[in-house]
């Protein structure tokens, strides 16, 4: 657990110092926002008005009121049609709206924090710039001081309409439930529309899974069904944080075509942690992969990492961490300074960070 401990705090003060430094480069925006990662045709599309006009996640028409959700999307090869509306959230009921300012920073887009039962509420989405995929991560922050329990939904419309065909989950068949992590799904297994991959839970033991999925989700005026969904329950404690994460994919995920077999066979990254192309997991430190509730990366928390880190600190600050010692203030201001900031996120799970420079 020391190590564990050792490693977060070295990523966020690297990440720390980035910022200090002006390495990262952050715009503000306003909904609609088209994506475009630059991988040949990849594009996304990210819109505030995907909400139901229903009142609950999966039924009624889709795009009838505000919410956030991701409207459309394009395969590298051009094809088109990835949804009508996807990945919307819905706590308790209440759907996400994003606020009128969202932010894109690199590949990675933030909207929110928005109050939803009593949670401060974020989305942050990740769109690989070398990959046709994107990394969805729902954010809770319980500023209280007892535990809230939510139910949360997430209706995901296809764009495949009354076409849309199952043609592989995770078990090894056609049928969608709650033992499957992932799913392909076609528009009836013909192009032009872009093939997707749906990532809903990863493996080992994760904290949550599923306690429903669907084939029935909002509409577009169309004969049900027109995608799936899936529902969790979970709680986040007191003065903590606690996120779920989902994956959406296009064509084979790792190259450029749009094939049904091909995203069937990259899909299996999914299997295990250490599968998953990394480039998807950018930007997320080792203690926000712990705060996953649907996903255990705890087992994959290893020496390795560990190693990684330590070159990176020392190339960064030009120090070695071998005597634990510096004569460079600001690399001692950048570590206070981190050590303040992870006070609150750390401190409440019984140690103090302060030790790892003395063990």
């Amino acid at each position: 657990m020391l190590r564990t401990r050792i490693h977060a705090v070295f990523r966020e003060i690297i990440l720390l110092a980035g910022l200090f430094s002006g390495t990262l480069s952050a715009a503000t925006e306003t909904l609609p926002l088209t994506v475009t990662p630059g991988l040949n045709s990849l594009e996304w599309v990210v819109t505030n008005t995907g909400g139901t006009d229903s009142g609950t996640a999966f039924t009624g028409n889709c795009d009838a009121s505000a919410g956030l959700s991701i409207s459309e999307a394009t395969a590298a090869n051009g094809d088109t049609d990835a949804f009508d509306n996807a990945y919307q959230l819905f706590v308790d009921n209440a759907i996400f709206v994003a606020p009128a300012l969202v932010d894109l920073t690199g590949e990675i887009f933030t909207a929110g924090p928005v109050v939803l039962s009593g949670l401060n509420t974020s989305v942050e989405i990740l769109f690989s710039g070398s990959l046709q995929a994107a990394r969805i991560l729902a954010i809770f922050e319980n500023p209280g001081l007892i535990p809230i329990t939510i139910n949360v939904d997430v209706p995901i419309n296809l764009g495949s309409d009354t076409d849309t065909t199952i043609e592989r989950t995770e078990s090894g068949d056609t049928v969608f439930t709650t033992s499957d992590r992932w799913l392909v799904t076609s528009d009836d297994g013909a192009n032009p529309d872009a093939i997707n991959t749906t990532v809903i839970y990863g493996p080992g033991s994760p904290t949550v899974t599923p306690t429903s999925v669907t084939e029935t989700v909002c509409n577009d005026s169309k004969v049900q069904p027109e995608g799936i969904g899936f529902s969790f329950t979970i709680t986040i404690p007191a003065n903590d944080t606690r996120s779920l994460m989902f994956f959406a994919g296009l064509g084979d995920i790792q190259g450029t075509n749009n094939t049904v077999i091909g995203a069937i066979l990259n899909a299996a990254m999914f299997n295990t942690n250490k599968g998953i192309d990394t480039r998807l997991l950018v930007g997320l430190s080792i203690s926000e992969r712990l705060e996953i509730l649907n996903w255990d990366f705890e087992a994959t928390i290893d020496d390795t990492l560990i190693e990684e880190d330590k070159t990176l600190f020392e190339e960064f600050f030009g120090c070695s961490l071998g005597t634990g010692r510096s004569n460079d203030p600001t690399l001692l201001l950048l570590v206070l300074f981190a050590l303040v900031g992870l006070g609150r996120k750390q401190l409440h799970r019984g140690y103090n960070p302060l030790r790892i420079f003395a063990e």
